[in-house]
C-alpha cells in the first residue's frame, strides 16, 4: 500500500473489540490496525461475521452492551476517539464522520418525511434553521441524483423505492460534508444496475467533496470499481492489506485468493462456480494457530500451532500467512 505520511485521517491502532455474552467472550475485532488517508476508499472485505461492520461500530463508538472496545486507538486527526465521551462523540458523528447504513429502511425513520431527517441533522450540527435546512435537504437530494427533489423532500420512507432511499441516506450522511464517509453494504439488497449507479454516486461525491470512503462489502466484484486500496478481514483479523492493483493482480493469502476465484465469471461453466470449503468458525472456538487452516488448501503443521503475524512485502503489501515467513519484515 502506498505510504503516505503527513495526511492521515484515521489511524487504528491494536483494535480489539469483544461481545461478553452468557455463552462466551466473542473477539469480533481482535487486534486490527489500518489508516485512512485524505480523499482515500478503503475497501474492508471478507464473509458476514468477519468483523467489518464492528471495525466500523467501533470507530463511531455505536458499540452497544454487552459489546467492548477492550484495547486499541482510533485516533481521527491526531485525537484517539476510544477517549472521548459520548457527548463529544455525538458532535463527531455525522459532522465528521457519517455512515451509510446497510438497511435504509430500518435506518430513515418510516414517520417523519425525508426532508425532516436531513434537516435533523443540519439543525443539531450546524444550528441551521427550518427554512434553511428544507433549502439545503433539496439541493442535497438533486446532488444524490433524485429526480422531483422539491417533492420528494415532503415525502415519506415507504414512498421510495429500494434504490431512492438507498441516495437519501447518502444525501443525509453528506449533509454536513464530512471528511470520513463509511459506507456498509451500500448496494446489498439493490439490484446491478442500481449497485453500479450507487458506486459511480459515490465515486463522483468523493471526487466533488474531498471525502474519504470506507467501503464494506463482501463482494470483492464491486471493489475494483471504487477503492484504491483494500483491508481482507477473517475471523477478525486483518489477513491481508494491499492497493487494489496489487491485491488482484498478486493475492497472497488463500483466503484472499479463494474470494477471487468465487467472484462469478460470464466465461466460466456455471456449475463451476468456486466456493471456499468449510464455514466461517465459531468466534468463542478460534483454534490457537491460523484462524483459516480449518478451510485452507495449504495448510501445514506449523498453521495449526501458531497464530501468524503480519508480514511485509517490499511494496508495502501485508499478508498474515506462513507461507511468506521466509525473509520479510514484520510488524
Amino acid at each position: 500500500m502506498t505510504e503516505k505520511s503527513n495526511d492521515k485521517l484515521l489511524e487504528v491502532k491494536d483494535l480489539k473489540t469483544y461481545f461478553y455474552t452468557e455463552e462466551g467472550v466473542v473477539p469480533s475485532v481482535d487486534g486490527l490496525s489500518f489508516d485512512l488517508h485524505k480523499n482515500e476508499t478503503l475497501a474492508i472485505v471478507g464473509e458476514s461475521g468477519c468483523g467489518k461492520s464492528v471495525t466500523s461500530l467501533s470507530i463511531l463508538r455505536l458499540i452497544a452492551n454487552p459489546g467492548k472496545i477492550v484495547t486499541g486507538s482510533i485516533k481521527y486527526n491526531g485525537e484517539d476517539l476510544v477517549k472521548k465521551s459520548e457527548r463529544e462523540m455525538m458532535k463527531i458523528r455525522g459532522k465528521d464522520i457519517s455512515m451509510i447504513f446497510q438497511e435504509p429502511m430500518t435506518s430513515l425513520n418510516p414517520v417523519f418525511t425525508i426532508g425532516h431527517q436531513i434537516y435533523e441533522s443540519l439543525k443539531y450540527h450546524e444550528n441551521a434553521d427550518k427554512k434553511t435546512g428544507l433549502k439545503k435537504a433539496v439541493e442535497l437530494l438533486r446532488k444524490v441524483g433524485i429526480p422531483d427533489a422539491e417533492e420528494v423532500v415532503n415525502e415519506y420512507p415507504h414512498q421510495l423505492s429500494g434504490g431512492m432511499r438507498q441516495r437519501v441516506m447518502i444525501a443525509m450522511a453528506l449533509a454536513c460534508n464530512p471528511k470520513i464517509l463509511i459506507a456498509d453494504e451500500p448496494t446489498t439488497a439493490l439490484d446491478v444496475t442500481i449497485q453500479a449507479q450507487i458506486l459511480n454516486l459515490l465515486k463522483d461525491l468523493k471526487k466533488e467533496m474531498d471525502t474519504a470512503i470506507i467501503l464494506i462489502t463482501h463482494d470483492l466484484g464491486v471493489v475494483a470499481q471504487i477503492a484504491e486500496n483494500v483491508m481482507v478481514m477473517y475471523a477478525g483479523e486483518a489477513v491481508e492489506k494491499a492497493d487494489v492493483k496489487s491485491l488482484y493482480g498478486e493475492p497472497l493469502h488463500p483466503y484472499t485468493l479463494g474470494l477471487l476465484k468465487s467472484i462469478p465469471n460470464l466465461k466460466e461453466d456455471k456449475e463451476s462456480l468456486y466456493n471456499i470449503p468449510g464455514t466461517v468458525p465459531n468466534p468463542m472456538e478460534y483454534a490457537k494457530g491460523c484462524r483459516f487452516a480449518p478451510r485452507c488448501e495449504k495448510c501445514m503443521e506449523r498453521c495449526i500451532n501458531e497464530s501468524p503475524r503480519p508480514i511485509f512485502k517490499e511494496n508495502g503489501h501485508m499478508v498474515r500467512c506462513w507461507l511468506y515467513a521466509g525473509g520479510d519484515h514484520h510488524e
